[in-house]
């Protein structure tokens, strides 16, 4: 399995949550 692809779905599935958890700043980058 490719380990870089299975990184970015995590990091795109967070950046979802995070942004679902902040309605006020749903355009915050993720640091």
């Amino acid at each position: 399995m490719n380990i870089k692809l299975i990184i970015e779905a995590i990091i795109y599935f967070n950046a979802n949550i995070n942004r679902n958890r902040i309605p006020s700043d749903p355009e915050q980058p993720l640091p």
